[in-house]
């Protein structure tokens, strides 16, 4: 997580989100430059809905899924738009991370 949230910075992202269900993950990422974060346990809304209501109803540009749970990919794509900018400048990356430490 904390290398995509770099590659993002170092790439010139504006707004970065952080998913997870561990809220403890959240001060971690806002330390390496995470602008959002949402934990969408407490939410009857899915992941990928929540995502999009902070992208403006969008979607990410940018989706990296880092735990390697196949279902959680499904999640990370369905939070994208359809068609993607061809910069990173002031796009969104969306990170999925798992309840793990």
């Amino acid at each position: 997580m904390v290398q995509v949230i770099g590659g993002a910075k170092m790439m010139g992202a504006s707004k970065i989100i952080g998913v997870d269900k561990n809220e403890m993950k959240r001060e971690k990422g806002e330390a390496f430059g995470m602008t959002h974060f949402i934990n969408p346990s407490g939410s009857y809304k899915s992941a990928s809905d929540l995502v999009k209501e902070l992208s403006g109803g969008m979607g990410v540009d940018y989706s990296f899924e880092c735990t390697g749970v196949p279902s959680l990919l499904n999640v990370s794509v369905e939070a994208t738009k359809l068609v993607s900018s061809a910069s990173l400048n002031n796009s969104i990356v969306w990170l999925i991370e798992s309840d793990k430490s």
